[in-house]
């Protein structure tokens, strides 16, 4: 069992060859930070004192060019234990694991065009996997070794029970067109997770979930986990165009009853009568200072993320209420 001094502080951990050195670290209860685990965000970053590492990635995006040139510089998602270790990296609480990461194989046994370039995909694990609303997984498959894609999870959790992913087509994206164009009915997919830390929490506040583009899976979950709680809540959910608007009839609960959701186009057209704009902007206009009042679930490209955040921060609303996912 290696042994990992963490700011000189040595920690026993039990590490496996099916998980990365995040997910050992994960796993063993330590409030280490990540965001994507895919190696674009770079939060997971750690200087290497001592010892040696396996890397599964040469050179991930999120290291930069004066990381790569320090030497001692990776991304523990990016990275397998192969010895003992002596690291520098800035621990959290708010990152320590509330559910175990594993390696579940799982069966495709749905899927669904939600528009154009959406689909939804529902898989049956082999066996049980528990999850928060709001957190997300790794997809890959056994026919495209070395390559894994996250996505949020869009269904709240049910015991022994599928679980569905809205996955949006990425032109060059290698994964997500061999979703679209390979993977059929009783085909096997891999499942790691879940991960995230941005996952649903019950308060007594008013409840604001946006969603833009890939993020509507995150706000799914957040939204059915209120909605079977019988919360009540604002929906907004940013797309392109009118062909980019999902089928929300796909989006049911219980008693075959459908969210209300406030779509806002970035691009107008005559059929279109609704909002337009950016999304936080549209937002901002219908809810002025009394987004103060609200827990806010965010989730879509970095960019409406960060715009968003921003625009929140402006309206004087407290980071602790702002819980968000960026897609890389």
């Amino acid at each position: 069992m290696p042994i990992i001094k963490i700011n000189n502080n040595p920690i026993s951990i039990q590490s496996s060859t099916d998980h990365s050195m995040l997910t050992d670290l994960l796993n063993a209860g330590i409030g280490y930070p990540y965001e994507c685990v895919t190696g674009k965000c770079g939060l997971c970053k750690f200087e290497l004192i001592q010892g040696n590492i396996i890397k599964t990635e040469e050179n991930p995006t999120g290291l930069s060019s004066r990381d790569l040139k320090k030497g001692n510089r990776y991304l523990a998602c990016k990275c397998k234990l192969n010895s003992d270790l002596d690291i520098k990296v800035k621990l959290d609480n708010k990152f320590i694991q509330k559910t175990k990461i594993s390696k579940i194989r799982s069966s495709v046994i749905s899927k669904e065009l939600l528009t154009h370039d959406f689909i939804k995909i529902t898989l049956k694990p082999d066996e049980n996997m528990s999850w928060l609303p709001g957190q997300f997984c790794l997809l890959s498959d056994p026919l495209l070794p070395s390559i894994d894609r996250a996505y949020s999870i869009a269904n709240n959790y049910i015991k022994d029970g599928h679980i569905d992913f809205y996955i949006k087509r990425v032109p060059d994206g290698i994964f997500s067109n061999h979703i679209f164009d390979k993977i059929n009915i009783d085909s096997t997919l891999i499942l790691k997770g879940p991960f995230g830390h941005s996952y649903y929490q019950r308060s007594n506040r008013k409840l604001l979930i946006i969603g833009g583009g890939s993020g509507l899976s995150y706000a799914a979950s957040i939204a059915k986990q209120a909605f079977s709680e019988g919360k009540d809540f604002l929906f907004y959910y940013g797309s392109r165009s009118t062909q980019d608007i999902p089928n929300w009839s796909s989006l049911v609960f219980t008693n075959n009853e459908i969210i209300d959701i406030k779509t806002v186009l970035s691009q107008s057209n005559n059929e279109w009568t609704g909002p337009t704009g950016f999304l936080h902007e549209v937002v901002n206009e219908d809810l002025g200072a009394s987004l103060c009042e609200f827990d806010i679930y965010l989730a879509g490209p970095p960019v409406m993320v960060e715009c968003s955040i921003k625009s929140f921060f402006d309206q004087g609303v407290p980071s602790e209420n702002i819980h968000y996912d960026s897609f890389y």
